[in-house]
């Protein structure tokens, strides 16, 4: 999930990324002493090309992607191939998704929501593949874990909680901080919105009012500042409501050691033979889980149907 909050003195968040890796491949790459004769993209890309880069080819269009559209133009053609399973082994499917919804992989042997392992391969109503987290959502991190089961040996658990010691009440701190500046940006939009006679104002409007007390000239700076963090106040708040989000599942699940979320799962996760668990239904908890469909979107959304991206498989 790549979340990305407002850069303010108190803290700071790094968004992750996913990196993918595929088999055993050659890599193909421009010699050094060619380096140079590489055209270079001078011009910011296209909104398009913002969306469809990743197939991109890096000499014919000066943008360094996986050349996928010159690989159907120029070696698969017209040719069909065999169809391949792909299992995305993430979390948050959207199974409904307009772009995927007729490439899922179906499992013929099941009958779905009969309760029953009608193909005998241990998984009930395994129909789209299967949900091995059941219906737990939040989780704490590992060294939290080790600290609620006591395992691990001693230094290992004293170094746990040296971490937990330093990572909680950070958190803590970054929530009640993150909620104490969305309140007052609340505070200030609504002040600003009222005075203006409008739900939605520019900058250029922001400054065009007239301060008559010091309360109004207060929430005019806060405002200002906020736009240099976004381009609207709304987009802003939505910033920090995530940042409050992010921060207290920290403080709630993650970093809790009190905090159970293996109980809906129904297994034991240091019982490496245990699979009676989970369920049949993998699709995506929250509309903010969306990862799994992402990436199955890059490996198979259904090409050139008019929307949203091409895959880069057209065969899965």
């Amino acid at each position: 999930m790549n979340i990305k909050y407002i850069k303010i003195p108190f803290a700071s968040l790094s968004a992750s990324i996913l990196l993918m890796s595929c088999g055993a491949t050659t890599l193909v790459s421009t010699p050094v002493e060619n380096i140079d004769a590489v055209p270079l993209k001078v011009s910011e890309l296209s909104e398009d090309q913002k969306k469809t880069w990743g197939h991109a080819d890096l000499v014919s269009d000066t943008i360094p992607g996986m050349s996928v559209d010159k690989a159907y133009k120029e070696i698969i053609k017209n040719r069909s191939g065999k169809t391949v399973v792909v299992a995305v082994v993430d979390s948050g499917m959207d199974l409904e998704h307009e772009d995927l919804d007729d490439v899922l992989w179906t499992n013929k042997g099941e009958r779905p929501n009969n309760g029953k392992d009608d193909d005998g391969n241990g998984y009930i109503d395994d129909i789209h593949g299967y949900n091995f987290l059941g219906e737990a959502y939040n989780e704490q991190l590992e060294y939290v874990r080790m600290l609620r089961l006591n395992i691990g040996d001693a230094s290992a658990r004293a170094k746990a909680r040296l971490k937990l010691d330093e990572e909680y009440p950070k958190a803590l701190q970054n929530k009640q901080q993150y909620e104490q500046i969305f309140q007052v940006v609340k505070n200030a939009n609504d002040a600003i919105k009222k005075e203006l006679g409008k739900d939605s104002y520019t900058k250029t409007e922001l400054m065009a009012v007239e301060a008559k007390t010091e309360e109004m000239k207060q929430n005019v700076a806060v405002i200002n500042q906020m736009f240099s963090y976004g381009e609207s106040i709304p987009s802003v708040m939505e910033e920090l409501s995530e940042g409050i989000t992010y921060f207290t599942e920290q403080v709630n699940y993650n970093l809790n050691k009190e905090f159970n979320g293996r109980t809906p799962v129904g297994d034991n996760p240091y019982d490496l033979k245990d699979k009676a668990y989970g369920n049949g239904n993998p699709k995506n908890r929250v509309d903010t889980e969306s990862h799994g469909t992402h990436v199955a979107g890059i490996i198979a959304a259904e090409r050139n149907n008019g929307k949203g991206v091409n895959g880069v498989a057209k065969n899965v």
